[in-house]
């Protein structure tokens, strides 16, 4: 092997396939990248057995070639070069990487010890909007458990027919969000359960990249080990689809409502700030005051052993009964956050219902989120 590459493409390559974590499972081979050089390109790969990236720079190759090298250690190496350009050439077991100042030789690994690499299938079945896909993935993969004796609810949920539906669930909230596809080529309706650690670095991917929303990711099935395939520009990323059958989570969802309001964004993030400084157990529990007469909501925290706070904000628009709901902040903050209107509509039930309360931004049916309220003993 022997090639030239621009060094800043070569890192840009090296951060992508640094977005997977890699197994503390002893395996020197899986902190290793695989370099493969072959007409004009290098191909990096790096995997954790249950994720695997791939990254194409363009280079020139003098000689092809294929070995694995530390990830980390190349990284680290080539951040620190001042160079422009960058050499690279494999001599026996060594990876020699140089400029006109400095070199490093790395011991390598046969690259016949690196796990084989899943193949897609030849044909890609979905391709979505990367800008959209990134804003549904922040918006959903927050709601989903980190508890990891129960699989299915560490994934996202996708439902693709008539537009792609993504759900994210922990058993105390849900997130919901429907976006356009660009071309969808299944004859069948599509149900899989992504892994939300997956997506989270799919969509840094598609942030770093600087995509525009012209631009698509594409999805392919791989044809064993029930993976799949997203492809964006020159990166592929191939995780697991995790098996399971996913909650019924429209029976969760109210059908009506006690109470509703229309509060303005900034308000509502500023007074939940305010209100939730208290913590019991590293949780903040804030109470919802909701005074339909006075078209007014207090937001309410307190800790015996320390004081209480209280923010109250004026509405324009507030129907229904009067009504006393706490909640954990933390959860009512996670979808203010990543809410991109002005203005929020707030639907909830009196608590004893064990109802859950639904949070949609206003001039946005297609992205809502349920949150449970905390039972008061």
């Amino acid at each position: 092997m022997e090639i030239r590459v621009v060094r800043q493409n070569f890192i840009d390559s090296l951060n992508f396939i640094n977005k997977i974590s890699i197994s503390k499972t002893g395996v020197s081979i899986l902190s290793n990248v695989l370099i493969e050089a072959t007409s004009g390109k290098v191909k990096l790969t790096s995997t954790n057995l249950e994720e695997t990236i791939i990254a194409l720079c363009g280079a020139e190759v003098l000689k092809d070639g294929l070995t694995t090298v530390n990830l980390r250690t190349l990284t680290d190496f080539i951040v620190n070069l001042k160079s422009d350009i960058v050499s690279i050439e494999l001599k026996e077991n060594l990876l020699n990487i140089f400029d006109d100042k400095s070199n490093i030789s790395l011991n390598t690994i046969p690259y016949e010890e690196f796990p084989s690499i899943p193949v897609k299938n030849d044909e890609s079945f979905l391709d979505i909007p990367s800008i959209d896909f990134a804003d549904a993935i922040d918006r959903t993969t927050f709601s989903t458990s980190q508890d990891s004796s129960k699989a299915i609810l560490t994934g996202v949920l996708f439902e693709v027919d008539k537009d792609i539906h993504l759900v994210g669930i922990d058993g105390f909230r849900l997130s919901s969000i429907n976006i356009d596809f660009k071309s969808f080529r299944s004859k069948e309706k599509e149900l899989l359960v992504i892994p939300s650690s997956s997506l989270n670095n799919i969509s840094k991917i598609i942030r770093e990249m600087n995509l525009s929303n012209d631009s698509c990711v594409t999805l392919s099935k791989v044809g064993r080990d029930n993976q799949i395939v997203f492809e964006i520009d020159n990166v592929s990323f191939i995780t697991r689809v995790i098996d399971g059958k996913y909650p019924d989570y429209s029976k969760i969802i109210p059908a009506d409502f006690e109470s509703n309001f229309v509060i303005n964004t900034a308000d509502f993030i500023d007074s939940v700030k305010l209100t939730s400084i208290f913590k019991f157990k590293d949780v903040s529990k804030i109470y919802f005051d909701i005074l339909t007469k006075d078209k007014k909501i207090k937001f309410n925290s307190s800790l015996a052993e320390i004081g209480s706070a209280v923010s109250t904000v004026d509405l324009d628009v507030i129907d229904g009964k009067d009504n006393r709901i706490s909640y954990n902040a933390k959860y009512v903050m996670d979808f203010l956050v990543h809410c991109n209107s002005d203005k929020v509509e707030v639907n909830c039930i009196n608590a004893s219902m064990k109802k859950a309360t639904k949070f949609t931004e206003v001039g946005n049916s297609k992205y809502f989120h349920l949150i449970m309220p905390i039972m008061d003993r």
